[in-house]
């Protein structure tokens, strides 16, 4: 049975590129935005709940319209709870199948809300990324076209990285001064080490 590994930070943080390395040394690795993504496009419960919560505008022409879904969860906690209730049980409940399916000793999940979703519950250790703030306000206004505002209100909608960071097995720093590879073949190294068998 694989062992279960969490990638986790906040928006923002790197945690895609320290997923991206994992990936490239062959180990496999569920997207949980991804897969959600494909989830509330594909299962019907989760696409009339999403309407019913955000209004026929969260889907054009049966795709997921992600930003303007993104902007109302954000800028509504309720709305947020909302989406959240109707996305997670169904991504854990995906993971869960996908992982029992894979032949590695180590599987990894890629989340940005661990605990928030429940997946903490489903995954064997934790691996948080960090970074400092300003940074993820940069990253996220880079890759998503906002502003600092609007990045500033998506990282204080999620857990704060220093709870993160308490409640994780493993911390990598992603500060763009820090070599990531190291700090990430040492948290491998271990945990290979830890589940031979």
């Amino acid at each position: 049975m694989s062992v279960k590994i969490a990638i986790t930070g906040g928006i923002g943080s790197g945690k895609s590129t320290v997923c991206m390395a994992v990936r490239a040394m062959g180990y496999p690795i569920y997207d949980s935005d991804k897969e959600a993504r494909r989830l509330m496009e594909e299962k019907e419960t989760i696409i009339e709940s999403v309407v019913e919560v955000f209004g026929p505008e969260a889907y054009h022409e049966g795709h997921l319209n992600r930003r303007a879904v993104a902007e109302k969860a954000f800028s509504s906690p309720d709305k947020l709870l909302k989406l959240n209730s109707i996305v997670h049980p169904a991504v854990i409940e995906d993971f869960s199948a996908w992982a029992s399916r894979q032949k590695s000793g180590l599987v990894f999940i890629e989340t940005a809300i661990l605990f928030e979703s429940g997946l903490d519950k489903a995954v064997d250790t934790i691996v948080v990324i960090t970074a400092p703030e300003e940074l993820r306000i940069e990253r996220i206004v880079r890759r998503d076209g906002c502003s600092a505002g609007e990045a500033r209100r998506r990282i204080d909608a999620q857990m704060s990285q220093e709870r993160l960071a308490e409640a994780a097995d493993y911390v990598i720093t992603a500060d763009d001064a820090t070599p990531v590879l190291p700090q990430l073949e040492g948290v491998l190294a271990e945990l290979e080490e830890k589940n031979v068998f």
